[in-house]
C-alpha cells in the first residue's frame, strides 16, 4: 500500500483520480462531515459496474486520506473498530453494505488513512446511504465519477439494476461445479447436507467402478475470508467429508488463500494440542483444496478431490494449491 501512496504524492497531476483511486490531503473524520464524505467515496467505488472495475487493481478500489499530488501530508490514526462504527452508520452492516477495511499506512514519519473496497460482483446489491445527512436523504444512490463521488443517473441506476440481476456468486458456483460434475461423472447435491457445517454442497465421486467413493464438502468464500466463512475453526478438525473444496472469487489471489487456510488449520489444529483421544482413534487425512470461481479451477479441484483417494495421497502434479493435515 506504501507503493501507491507515494505513488500520487509523485503524481503531480490533480485530475490524475480515476474512478478506482481517490485521494484526499486532508479529511477530519471526527466530524459529521468527514464521516459523510469518505462514506460517499466508498459507497461509489463499491456501486462501480463489474467489467469496468477490472482494468484495474483487479476490481479493488482505494480512498487515500492524508496525501496528495503535492506530497504527503499525513493524518490521525483511527483504531479500525471506531471507523468501522462511525462509518458504519452510513454504509450500513453485512451483506447489505460494501466490503471494505481501514488501514493505517505509515509512510516518510506520516501516517496516510487507506480505505480498501473489495471489487464489485454481478449479484451485488446496490449500496444506499443508511443515514441522512444534511439535503443528502437515506437511500440516496452514489456512483463513481470522473473525478468524485455523484448522485447515480437513470443510466447508472439502470446498470446497477442489471448487475443485481445478474446472479450472486453462489449461482455462479452452482452452475459450474454442477457442469464439472456432469464431465466427471461426479454427484452433486446442494443446500445444507451437513446444517451444523452450514455447508454449501456435497461433491460425490470415484474413479473406480467399485470404490471406494469420494465425498468433498463444497464450502464457498464470497468475501474473500475463508475463517469468517466458517461458523468456527472447529468444524475443521471435525469435518464430516474426506476433503473439502473451498471455492473463492476470482479476485482473491491464489497463493494470499492458501495462506489463508493454511493459517485457519493451524489455528485448527493448535486448539486440540493435548486433547487425550481414545486409543480407538485412528488419525484421518483432509485436504482442502483451493479453487476460484473460474470453470477450469473448479472442474481441477474437484477431480483431484476424487483422485486423490480416502488416504489423501495427491498426485504431486495436482494443478490446484492445497492444503494437507490429518487429525
Amino acid at each position: 500500500m506504501s507503493h501507491l501512496v507515494y505513488a500520487v504524492a509523485a503524481a503531480q497531476d490533480a485530475n490524475a483520480e480515476e474512478d478506482w483511486l481517490e485521494w484526499k490531503s486532508e479529511l477530519d473524520l471526527s466530524t459529521a462531515a468527514g464521516r459523510f464524505e469518505l462514506a460517499k467515496e466508498v459507497l461509489a467505488k463499491a456501486n462501480r459496474p463489474v467489467i469496468r472495475s477490472l482494468a484495474n487493481c483487479l476490481g479493488w478500489s482505494y480512498v487515500l486520506v492524508g496525501v496528495s499530488e503535492k506530497g504527503i501530508q499525513g493524518t490521525r490514526e483511527w483504531p479500525t473498530a471506531t471507523l468501522e462504527q462511525k462509518l458504519g452508520q452510513y454504509l450500513g452492516q453485512g451483506t447489505d453494505a460494501p466490503a471494505w477495511r481501514p488501514v493505517n499506512v505509515g509512510v516518510g514519519g506520516e501516517v496516510v488513512l487507506a480505505i480498501e473496497i473489495a471489487p464489485p460482483q454481478d449479484g451485488d446489491p446496490i449500496y444506499t446511504l443508511r443515514k441522512s445527512f444534511e439535503s443528502f436523504k437515506e437511500g440516496t444512490v452514489f456512483v463513481a465519477g470522473v473525478e468524485k463521488a455523484e448522485q447515480a443517473s437513470p443510466d447508472d441506476m439502470r446498470m446497477l439494476q442489471q448487475r443485481l440481476l445478474a446472479g450472486t456468486f453462489e449461482d455462479r458456483v452452482m452452475e459450474r461445479v454442477a457442469l464439472a460434475c456432469t464431465t466427471l461423472q461426479a454427484a452433486v447435491e446442494f443446500g445444507v447436507a451437513f446444517p451444523m457445517y452450514r455447508a454449501f454442497g456435497t461433491v460425490t465421486g470415484t474413479e473406480h467402478e467399485d470404490g471406494p467413493w469420494i465425498t468433498s464438502w463444497l464450502h464457498v468464500v464470497p468475501g474473500g475470508s475463508f475463517e469468517e466463512s466458517l461458523p468456527a475453526l472447529f468444524y475443521l478438525t471435525n469435518m464430516p467429508t474426506q476433503n473439502m473444496i473451498a471455492v473463492f472469487p476470482s479476485w482473491v489471489d491464489w497463493n494470499g488463500a492458501e495462506g489463508q487456510v493454511q493459517s485457519a488449520v493451524d489455528k485448527a489444529l493448535a486448539a486440540i494440542e493435548g486433547v487425550t483421544r481414545p486409543d480407538t482413534h485412528q488419525q484421518q487425512t483432509h485436504l482442502i483444496l483451493i479453487c476460484t470461481e473460474e470453470f477450469g479451477h473448479i472442474h481441477s479441484a474437484i477431480r483431484w478431490s476424487i483422485a486423490a483417494g480416502p488416504d489423501g495421497l495427491i498426485p504431486l502434479r495436482v494443478g490446484v494449491p492445497c492444503v494437507r493435515f490429518s487429525v
